[in-house]
């Protein structure tokens, strides 16, 4: 509820009076009439119709103003209509991004104090293409959020395990390959300055990122390979190397569900047995030979 209220504030700042706020930036402007004319023109980001001069930035900006156009008529408000459309969403998607890593209360007042920031309400009720470049920055930012912040899904270990496509990448990964394409298409939209916070997505990534490179092994076995101990039942017990087999990731135990994790594709390994539980891991983890010695855990060998 607070979240479309800070919404609705954002659409009336941005919107208001957008009927009469003229064309914007005359220079933008006059490029979408040009790029309605052909598909080239529309490509391109022509800044004539005859397709001799392009605009100053790459056209992904001028793409939906275009849309707009065709859909409503090349009027000024259906240029700055757009406009409006990415910089609430802009505002949502900071909400959302925020919360996961400070809670709702925090997120809800950074998505109002950047719905209500002059500069952001300024560029929003113009036709330059600053507005869509905040929005696929803020976008990039969410997906390398949740590129990092996976939940984990606890789940009785008796459930079947996931069909497995080789090659396909895990979860995290896919957020992550998503942030890097929202990078991209930045980079379409106004070239370098979306780029400018690219060292800083790279240090929150290896600073928060469960990166396996980060985690020592609890212990060895004789071949001075990791190994993980888990008591299985009575007297038994059992050992696996976390280490997976297809990329060499180290994976990380969860005893509430026990259940290997890996953090990097989202692999789950039943850690009594080894067995893949989640793909997109298409082995089992190799089983290690132990044996209990005058009550001591010792490697077979």
């Amino acid at each position: 509820m607070v979240l479309s209220a800070i919404c609705a504030v954002a659409v009336v700042l941005y919107a208001w009076g957008m009927d009469a706020a003229g064309w914007g930036n005359p220079y933008y402007s006059a490029a979408v009439k040009s790029m309605s004319a052909s598909l080239t023109d529309f490509v391109f980001g022509s800044f004539d119709p005859l397709g001799v001069v392009t605009v100053d930035k790459p056209p992904m900006a001028l793409w939906p103003m275009v849309a707009s156009a065709a859909v409503f008529g090349y009027h000024g408000w259906a240029l700055l209509l757009p406009q409006v459309l990415e910089g609430v969403a802009a505002v949502f998607l900071l909400h959302r991004t925020v919360r996961y890593w400070a809670g709702e209360h925090v997120a809800l007042l950074a998505a109002l104090i950047f719905a209500l920031t002059p500069v952001t309400v300024a560029i929003n009720r113009d036709t330059n293409p600053d507005t869509l470049m905040v929005l696929l920055l803020v976008a990039a930012a969410y997906a390398l959020t949740r590129s990092v912040h996976r939940p984990i899904e606890h789940r009785p270990i008796e459930h079947r395990p996931i069909e497995h496509q080789p090659g396909q990448p895990g979860r995290a990964t896919r957020w992550l390959l998503l942030a890097a394409a929202f990078l991209g298409l930045g980079f379409v939209t106004k070239i370098l300055p979306a780029w400018i916070v690219v060292p800083v997505f790279a240090l929150a990534y290896l600073v928060v990122s469960p990166a396996p490179v980060r985690r020592a092994p609890s212990c060895k076995a004789m071949d001075g390979n990791p190994a993980r101990v888990v008591h299985r039942s009575g007297n038994t017990v059992g050992a696996c190397a976390p280490v997976r087999t297809h990329s060499g990731f180290t994976v990380q135990y969860e005893e509430s569900t026990t259940e290997f994790v890996c953090p990097c594709h989202g692999g789950v390994f039943d850690a009594r047995t080894g067995r893949v539980l989640q793909g997109p891991p298409p082995l089992p983890l190799p089983s290690i030979a132990v044996q209990v010695v005058n009550g001591q855990i010792r490697v077979r060998g």
